[in-house]
């Protein structure tokens, strides 16, 4: 097929035009990590920070032998720590649907997704009707001796999934008794 310069200047100006419009065309669906940011039901949501990648200590076991979901590390380190009064585990701050901050939600006990409506029960599981299709890790616990007597240490490079049977290992809780 022959092209005059005229048809050919035509047809490249046209191409030229439509890859110009198509890429300037904004993705409508948030690209995978920037999730944890933007808005949500008219809710501004910060990013959170990444997950540590180095093990870290949480304060003695006696500061855990009230049952609650302890939520002061939740900000910086990324970790929800739960205790019944006789033992404490760490749950990953992390929606294993894609990946979002969980947030705690004191009105129904339980963590919720605010990206795409999962909700996890204080124990991690995930319950039905949101995207997640298994529960919210848990991170290794320890306790280790230090010069200030027992620390509680949590270790991120240690995840332990549900559906692999790692909640009944020994580093999945600590006693606190």
């Amino acid at each position: 097929m022959s092209l005059t310069r005229r048809q050919f200047t035509i047809t490249s100006t046209g191409a030229i035009t439509l890859t110009v419009l198509g890429c300037g065309k904004q993705p409508d669906v948030p690209m995978a990590d920037d999730m944890s940011t933007g808005d949500n039901n008219g809710e501004k949501r910060e990013k959170n920070p990444d997950p540590p990648t180095e093990p870290f200590t949480v304060g003695p076991p006696d500061q855990y032998a009230t049952a609650n979901v302890y939520t002061q590390l939740n900000e910086s380190k990324r970790v929800w720590l739960i205790s019944d009064g006789t033992e404490l585990y760490a749950l990953a701050d992390l929606c294993t649907h894609s990946g979002c901050g969980v947030k705690f939600k004191e009105d129904t006990w339980q963590f919720e997704c605010p990206c795409h409506e999962s909700s996890f029960t204080t124990d991690g599981a995930n319950l039905p009707g949101g995207k997640a299709e298994r529960a919210l890790e848990r991170w290794a616990v320890e306790i280790i001796e230090t010069d200030t007597g027992p620390q509680i240490q949590v270790d991120p490079t240690t995840p332990l999934r549900k559906e692999f049977g790692e909640w009944d290992d020994p580093d999945a809780a600590v006693p606190l008794t």
